[in-house]
């Protein structure tokens, strides 16, 4: 269990765009925090280039390819990955990794013992296609305080599911509330692309996987209420 932990763990998030990966996340760990004391840091991939970027030791190869805005090799990614990883304290929450076949043999490689990084499993967040559409245009900010909201609206056969906002704003401040959200991601064809990338890339990922390490699948439908707590137990396990 992540409550008893002797070196860093690691549980890694896995699903589409707008699956909830950093939703979910952030719920479970803020629960685990109330529950049994630990405090998860959740890393994404953009986390790892900014903090090798601000190292004194940076790799100029991937500065390169940072400042050239071309992609970064795997081969480049991975150890600046290892070094976050390694000075982590307890539990970490990796969301965006891996992404690919190559990227699975290369934690297949450097997790373990012998890097003092353990795999504590992988949480699959399967969202259907139409959820997530939903949910990506869904997106709503507050321009004042930045809080982040969703008014989705799903009709699946006899379900229809939406997203509530709530009553008050969550800074409890903002004026204009919520007349004056903006919408992230008004442009369904911006989805449409990269939900076929992810398809194309990304979604084969939990199955190899599970040669690795364990790997929990929680179909997502509805919001935290509805898939919150299955979230929840696949963590745990």
């Amino acid at each position: 269990p992540l409550s008893t932990v002797s070196m860093p763990r690691v549980v890694l998030w896995l699903g589409a765009p707008a699956s909830g990966k950093g939703s979910y996340s952030k719920a479970v760990g803020e629960a685990l925090r109330r529950t049994v004391g630990l405090a998860p840091k959740r890393i994404t991939t953009s986390d790892v280039i900014k903090a090798e970027l601000k190292s004194p030791d940076v790799n100029p190869e991937l500065k390169r390819c940072i400042e050239a805005q071309i992609h970064v090799p795997t081969e480049l990614f991975v150890p600046a990955l290892q070094k976050q990883l390694s000075l982590a304290e307890d539990v970490v929450f990796l969301d965006g990794f891996p992404r690919s076949q190559e990227q699975v043999e290369h934690l297949r490689s450097f997790a373990g013992e012998a890097s003092r990084i353990s795999l504590a499993g992988a949480v699959h967040l399967d969202i259907p296609r139409d959820w997530a559409l939903a949910k990506f245009t869904g997106r709503l900010v507050c321009p004042n305080c930045d809080h982040s909201y969703n008014d989705a609206r799903v009709e699946d056969g006899d379900v229809v599911w939406a997203a509530d906002l709530p009553e008050d704003p969550k800074c409890g401040g903002c004026d204009g509330f919520p007349s004056k959200l903006i919408r992230r991601d008004p442009d369904s064809a911006v989805f449409a692309s990269r939900f076929d990338e992810y398809l194309a890339k990304e979604a084969a990922v939990p199955g190899l996987l599970e040669s690795v390490t364990s790997v929990q699948h929680v179909r997502v439908v509805g919001g935290y209420p509805e898939t919150g707590p299955h979230v929840a137990t696949a963590v745990g396990q």
